[in-house]
């Protein structure tokens, strides 16, 4: 049987910025946004990564961050990474407010 997507080594809790999508491992205090071993498409935030957060767009529909290591990251056969990002609603550019954002 093949694979459908790859664990990417843990390297703490910073995902990678090749990883373009990360799969939800963990979602304490967040039951209604995030799903356990949901897909997440990751949205590069540089400002959230330095305070240990990942910003993604949850079941609200909106993007928002959470600790990063409620997620993995994951590699994607190539078909899957294509309609995923065709399929996905195009994002404008997060701002990086953290104020607020808990860990």
């Amino acid at each position: 049987m093949k694979k459908c997507a790859q664990l990417l080594p843990n390297t703490g809790n910073s995902i990678s910025h090749t990883s373009r999508f990360i799969v939800c491992l963990k979602n304490t205090g967040y039951p209604i946004s995030l799903e356990l071993f949901k897909i997440y498409r990751l949205i590069p935030d540089a400002r959230a990564e330095e305070h240990g957060l990942v910003r993604v767009v949850d079941e609200s529909g909106e993007d928002y961050l959470y600790p990063a290591d409620y997620f993995v990251p994951i590699e994607l056969p190539e078909i899957i990474k294509q309609a995923m990002e065709k399929a996905a609603v195009p994002l404008v550019n997060a701002s990086s407010n953290i104020e607020g954002a808990s860990a």
